[in-house]
């Protein structure tokens, strides 16, 4: 992977101040799923915690500032004092030490635009959001060429070997009904591993215009809830962070909106495991590192934190006063 400087980032960062982003729903989410807009305020709420949290660095708890350093200046728990298997896992990337001011700086602009993102009518929506890819469909033959194409060919017939009925299924176009997006391959949702599906936007929506689908199939039906709903049932003993990232819905669509163009930034490893291996710069520009930090600052709000004695695997703890 390419190891970026840090006033490079700095330049990527913070080249221009932007307008807030918007996001729209599509029926498909709000007739099936109209508690979705909770888990998008959930998200967003995530990013307002860690923009604070950060903002009030003297005042962040010392369990927090800890994930902070581990997840974005490569910092250990236990200052650096690890055991071999943590050698061995853990990237060899530059430790920061002289510009931790500056990251904060980057992550906190990062989590307050998502913080900053509103919700508005499907005309003026930047980000459009499916719940369902129904709208998608195989192109028919006669649909693949305009007749300006066709009559060049022998009596006007498309030839058997061009017809997208005979390529191969990964290879045949799909049509998106609604928007007139083209496909090479079935849509993204027909992946069962896929939770979103994301297609680049005409600028008619502005350079950040953008359409995403939420694949709700895809998604085990009774882990549609909301995290400050279901910790009260948590056994913290068995409990990791990985395993909140993958049963809560709140996480993924604070995934989701870091996907889209506004922020550039990468998909290189996700969970708490794969951040290990990422060098701090890497861990700047990666989606799923600022998805863990916007998670721990909301299980800080509700007193739930990384256990340190076992931060290695990323099991929780509770702790009250």
């Amino acid at each position: 992977m390419r190891i970026f400087s840090s006033m490079l980032l700095f330049g990527v960062f913070f080249t221009s101040s932007l307008a807030a982003g918007t996001y729209a729903l599509h029926k498909t989410c709000t007739d099936e799923y109209p508690r979705l807009r909770y888990i998008l305020l959930e998200a967003q709420g995530m990013a307002r915690l860690a923009t604070e949290s950060i903002e009030n660095w003297d005042e962040m708890s010392d369990e927090l500032k800890h994930g902070f350093e581990f997840i974005f200046e490569r910092r250990s728990f236990n200052d650096g004092i690890q055991d071999e298997e943590s050698k061995e896992e853990e990237s060899p990337g530059p430790r920061v030490t002289e510009t931790p001011r500056m990251f904060r700086t980057m992550v906190s602009q990062i989590f307050k635009r998502v913080d900053d993102f509103q919700e508005t009518d499907w005309e003026s929506g930047e980000i459009h959001i499916y719940c369902n890819e129904d709208r998608w469909r195989e192109l028919q033959d006669d649909e693949q060429y305009d007749d300006r194409i066709r009559r060049h060919f022998p009596n006007g017939s498309i030839p058997v070997n061009l017809r997208n009925s005979n390529r191969l299924p990964n290879d045949r176009l799909w049509i998106d009904r609604e928007n007139g997006y083209w496909h090479r391959g079935p849509p993204e949702c027909s992946h069962s591993s896929t939770l979103f599906g994301r297609y680049e936007d005409t600028p008619s929506r502005g350079p950040y215009g953008i359409t995403i689908t939420w694949c709700a199939k895809n998604w085990p039906h009774g882990q549609r809830f909301l995290i400050d709903l279901l910790l009260e049932q948590e056994d913290f003993s068995t409990t990791t962070i990985d395993n909140i990232l993958s049963q809560h819905l709140s996480p993924v669509f604070l995934y989701g909106l870091l996907l889209t163009p506004r922020f550039d930034l990468r998909e290189m490893t996700a969970g708490w495991a794969g951040s290990k291996r990422l060098s701090a710069e890497e861990a700047l520009i990666n989606i799923g590192s600022h998805v863990l930090f916007g998670l721990l600052s909301f299980l800080n709000e509700l007193h739930v934190f990384i256990d340190e004695k076992h931060a290695r695997l990323g099991y929780l703890v509770e702790k009250h006063d």
